[in-house]
């Protein structure tokens, strides 16, 4: 039997394909490298040889750090305590920009979660207010909360004021003799 050649393609590209693939690999490395400081440059730059390399290498320590400052966020979320010495109106506005980066972060933060812990971080003082809060039959909305934390401590700040005691001035009829007495009790003390 004569021997055919074979009419399959190789599988390995022809050097001028080689090359002009191989150039743009080092091409797209070079892209990826020029766009970092010059501190990282050096530093991936020895590290990855293909462009691919350095993509996943990139890849991976973004995915880090944006795992770690995940868990740093919720950290901080979890951690967060109301005191006494402070507005709570402020310390609510502050726990909600941490909320807030959480949601940026793409976690998920349920809102009746979210309520039910600004409730449970209310400061000491506050808490019958809490417990009516945890024990009401209806969930509020977020924007319900706020609401009537609000109009609670504006309420309690009221209360703090002293209020200043009004003097009741009343007509009073005096006896003659008294007004007669308390004239002479003058004029012998002066």
């Amino acid at each position: 039997m004569a021997s055919t050649p074979s009419t399959t393609p190789s599988t390995t590209p022809s050097p001028p394909v080689y090359d002009a693939v191989s150039a743009s690999l080092r091409s797209s490395k070079n892209h990826i490298l020029s766009g970092m400081a010059d501190s990282f440059y050096d530093q991936y730059s020895e590290k990855s040889k293909t462009a691919k390399e350095l993509w996943d290498t990139l890849k991976l320590v973004y995915q880090v750090e944006e795992a770690s400052s995940k868990k740093f966020l919720v950290s901080n979320y979890m951690d967060f305590k109301m005191t006494d010495d402070r507005p709570v109106s402020i310390q609510v506005s502050e726990f909600q920009l941490i909320a807030n980066d959480i949601c940026v972060a793409s976690l998920v933060l349920d809102e009746n979660f979210h309520v039910g812990a600004i409730v449970a971080k209310l400061p000491p003082t506050w808490k019958e207010y809490r417990n009516k809060l945890k024990h009401k039959k209806e969930d509020l909305a977020l924007d319900q909360l706020l609401q009537h934390l609000h109009i609670e401590e504006e309420t309690r700040n009221r209360e703090k004021v002293p209020v200043k005691e009004t003097v009741v001035k009343a007509h009073v009829v005096v006896d003659k003799d008294e007004k007669k007495n308390s004239g002479r009790h003058n004029r012998t003390n002066s």
